[in-house]
């Protein structure tokens, strides 16, 4: 191998290197934390809804009004910060509604039943249907 030849191989693997380990870095170590977001718009009218796996019970429930999101953040206690992937279920839940990129309406916290384990499901409502409401067309 020529020196030209060998000097062009150690810095496309030089570079190869360099990329691989600043995509590692963006893309993080492929874990996320457990928090769910949705917005609710005219379009896609949304609903939320934290289910108990092991009897089908709702644990918490809310039909998010249009123009308005839900933040969902599921709470762990054994040390793994939340992340997907926790050897224990969520014991806890903190929720904030707000305006979508605008002002909280209501934040709280909520305690599971001792061994739940919860699972986060969206729905999609009618369009332009927000709660209580059967007709938002005038007719």
């Amino acid at each position: 191998m020529t020196r030209q030849s060998l000097s062009r191989t150690r810095r496309v693997v030089s570079l190869s290197a360099l990329g691989l380990a600043a995509g590692l870095g963006v893309a993080g170590c492929g874990v996320s934390k457990d928090v769910y977001t949705v917005q609710s718009t005219w379009h896609e009218p949304q609903s939320v809804a934290v289910i108990d796996t092991r009897t089908g019970d709702a644990l918490w429930a809310y039909d998010v009004l249009i123009g308005q999101q839900v933040e969902i953040n599921l709470q762990h206690s054994d040390g793994d910060d939340g992340f997907q992937g926790s050897s224990k279920a969520a014991e806890s839940m903190d929720y904030e509604i707000s305006v979508i990129d605008g002002a909280t309406v209501d934040s709280g916290s909520i305690e599971f039943p001792e061994g739940a384990d919860p699972r986060v499901d969206f729905n999609i409502r009618p369009a332009g249907n927000n709660p209580g409401e059967t007709d938002l067309t005038g007719g």
